[in-house]
C-alpha cells in the first residue's frame, strides 16, 4: 500500500517575510475607535481554491498554523469541541464592512481545524467589488482577533499576492523561524 504524501506547506520566507508583517495602522486604529483590547494575530495563510469555492463557503484555520491559541477562552474552546456548536463573530473585511460569521470546530481523522462558516460566501462576494480587496488564490492572509466588551471580533485583511503554481492542500505553515507572539494590550 503507498502513503499519499501530505502536499508541501508554504514557507512565508518564500515570499520575503522573514517575521509576520504587523497589522497595517488603519486597522490598528479601527480596532482602537471600537474599544478592542486582547489584540492577537490568530493565522497569516495562503488562500486555496476551497476557501474562494462559494460551494465550500467556509475559510479554514487550521490547528497547526495557528500562531496564539489563547485567542479563545478556555469556555470558547470548550463549547467548540462539541459537535454541531458554533460561536458568533463580527467579522471586520478587507472592504471595510462588518459582517456577522460564525466560528466552528471541524474534526477530522488526522487533524482538527476552525473554519469561518455560514455567511463566508457572502463575505468573498462583497470583497470582491473592489479589485483591491479582492481575494484570489495564492493570495496571503491575515486574520486577527480581538475582545469588544469581552465578544471575539475577528479582522481579515490580504498582506500580499503570491503567484506561485501548483501548491495543494488547505493551507500554509510559518517556519519556526517566523514565530513570533505579536500580542497588544490596547
Amino acid at each position: 500500500m503507498k502513503l499519499l504524501k501530505r502536499p508541501n506547506r508554504t514557507c512565508f520566507t518564500n515570499f520575503g517575510f522573514e517575521m509576520p508583517p504587523d497589522m497595517p495602522d488603519e486597522w490598528w486604529d479601527k480596532i482602537r475607535t471600537k474599544g478592542g483590547t486582547d489584540v492577537k494575530l490568530v493565522i497569516m495563510k495562503q488562500m486555496f481554491a476551497t476557501d474562494l469555492n462559494p460551494h465550500h463557503d467556509r475559510l479554514s484555520i487550521p490547528f497547526k498554523q495557528i500562531r496564539d491559541s489563547i485567542f479563545l477562552t478556555e469556555d470558547e474552546k470548550s463549547k467548540l469541541k462539541e459537535q454541531k456548536e458554533n460561536i458568533p463573530v463580527t467579522l471586520m473585511e478587507p472592504c471595510g464592512d462588518e459582517s456577522k460569521i460564525l466560528l466552528r470546530q471541524w474534526n477530522l481523522k488526522s487533524s482538527s481545524t476552525y473554519v469561518l462558516t455560514s455567511s463566508w460566501k457572502k463575505v468573498l462576494e462583497r470583497n470582491h467589488q473592489g479589485s483591491s480587496w479582492k481575494f484570489k488564490q495564492n493570495n496571503i492572509v491575515q486574520l486577527w482577533s480581538f475582545r469588544r466588551n469581552g465578544e471575539l471580533w475577528l479582522a481579515l485583511f490580504k498582506v500580499g499576492d503570491n503567484g506561485s503554481k501548483g501548491e495543494n492542500g488547505d493551507g500554509a505553515s510559518v517556519s519556526h523561524s517566523t514565530m513570533l507572539d505579536l500580542e497588544l494590550h490596547l
